[in-house]
């Protein structure tokens, strides 16, 4: 549990500095508004539930940042 908790951790930390630099940039950072909210407990579990997958703890960490990307609003960005 704890490996998988650094793990997750230190996803998160990888990530960060990458939302860090978009916000920065006047063009990247007009992705920001097409990131989902984060993906909750619930839903993550379900998808396991359902697929009979275990994710991984960085898979989980950066999908309870951003629950992935709208397309289309990144599209219109």
């Amino acid at each position: 549990m704890a490996k998988a908790k650094a793990e997750g951790e230190a996803a998160v930390a990888a990530f960060k500095p990458i939302i860090g630099w978009v916000s920065k940039h006047k063009q990247a950072k007009l992705i920001l508004p097409s990131l989902n909210k984060p993906a909750t407990a619930k839903a993550i579990a379900e998808f396991e539930a359902k697929t009979k997958l275990k994710l991984p703890a960085p898979f989980v960490a950066i999908y309870r940042l951003h629950d992935g990307q709208n397309e289309d609003a990144a599209n219109e960005a």
